[in-house]
């Protein structure tokens, strides 16, 4: 006798795009993730800023300009990792003297938003950059 597998229940608010179809959150904001097929039907399914890279990417882009950021890739050609290059920089000469990257690297959004805030509260300390323009000096 085979076992019959069946499909994990979903909730329906979350096929109806009212709440994330990762986590459920409600209270973050909600971003088109695509279409799944759940029982044989068709759903446009919405994801919160922890689940949608791109929307979280944006959000980076537009708050944290002098950066570049993206996604890496892994042998399977999957997203992996979270990076992000400083444009428009010092020298390298006096960046490196201090400790600072140009480039970091993190396994989460979240802990590159830190790396990257801590890399440019540095910049400010010591003059390099100016945190209100966000722009070198």
């Amino acid at each position: 006798m085979s076992k019959v597998t069946r499909a994990p229940e979903i909730s329906i608010v979350r096929l109806h795009g009212e709440a994330c179809i990762r986590c459920g959150s409600v209270s973050r904001p909600l971003h088109a993730a695509g279409q799944i097929t759940y029982r044989g039907r068709p759903w446009n399914v919405v994801a919160c800023d922890r689940h949608a890279p791109g929307q979280q990417l944006d959000g980076f882009r537009k708050d944290l300009p002098d950066w570049k950021f993206w996604r890496g890739r892994d042998e399977q050609g999957a997203q992996a990792g979270w990076y992000a290059t400083r444009i428009n920089d010092a020298p390298v000469e006096e960046t490196v003297a201090h400790g600072l990257s140009r480039t970091v690297g993190a396994g989460s959004a979240d802990e590159l938003r830190r790396l990257v805030v801590e890399q440019d509260e540095a910049r400010a300390e010591l003059g390099i950059i100016s945190l209100a323009a966000g722009s070198t000096s």
